[in-house]
């Protein structure tokens, strides 16, 4: 209990720190969530015109990012609007699941090169992540009328679950967090490390028992011998 409790206070305590919004950290974040977005936009949607910038709206104040994609291929066709526009929160969908993640892994009683390694390779994954939704909300912008049934549908979906749900922000850090305790035998080592604090405090108290056994046998007999001066 003592193990968990305190990596659950450890990671209160790094987790708030991380996701505080400090104002040079989110602005830095931006700037990396923007520089993402173009090489995206620019690796898959080469024919496209696109125009990254920072997107302040009163109606929606937690989204700071905008991307416009003009496409000449579609300009004067019925196929729907040349130009399309996609909305980004750069603190949920980037920072947030970095600190989780962070905090996690420096909180986890473990040395601290497997620590290290860990958060090395689960932010990785998250930075894929974060590609992946960039490239989904801007594949799920440029469907039109023309596009299949099926491929509408499931971009619909896979929109929905990257770009509009808040939650996904916090499980992928927390399956990438088990799965390293998983593969790596960390359940069984703080396991075990419960079991060895429970046999060491039992090994305690049976030999303070027994030496206080011991001691009040040498006591009593001192006791008696005094009584007995015939006693050797």
């Amino acid at each position: 209990m003592k193990t968990l409790f305190g990596f659950a206070v450890r990671f209160a305590l790094l987790f708030g720190l991380l996701a505080w919004p400090w104002g040079g950290l989110r602005n830095m974040v931006a700037a990396g969530f923007r520089a993402q977005a173009r090489l995206v936009a620019r690796a898959f949607v080469p024919q496209a015109a696109c125009r990254v910038f920072t997107l302040v709206d009163p109606r929606y104040p937690d989204l700071d990012i905008a991307m416009v994609l003009a496409d000449a291929n579609h300009a004067g066709t019925p196929y729907g609007p040349s130009v399309r526009e996609v909305h980004f929160d750069s603190a949920s969908q980037a920072w947030i699941p970095v600190a989780m993640l962070t905090a996690l892994c420096l909180a986890t009683p473990v040395p601290w090169a497997k620590r290290l390694k860990a958060l090395l390779a689960g932010g990785l994954v998250l930075q894929l992540l974060v590609m992946l939704t960039i490239l989904v909300s801007i594949a799920s912008a440029r469907m039109n009328d023309a596009s299949p049934a099926w491929g509408r549908l499931s971009l619909m979906f896979a929109n929905h679950l990257f770009n509009e749900n808040i939650w996904f922000s916090i499980i992928p850090p927390f399956l990438l967090w088990v799965t390293w305790l998983a593969r790596g035998g960390h359940w069984e080592k703080l396991g075990a490390r419960l079991r060895d604090l429970q046999i060491i405090d039992a090994t305690t108290v049976t030999r303070g028992s027994t030496e206080a056994v011991q001691i009040n046998k040498t006591s009593r007999w001192y006791r008696w011998r005094g009584s007995n001066p015939h006693v050797n």
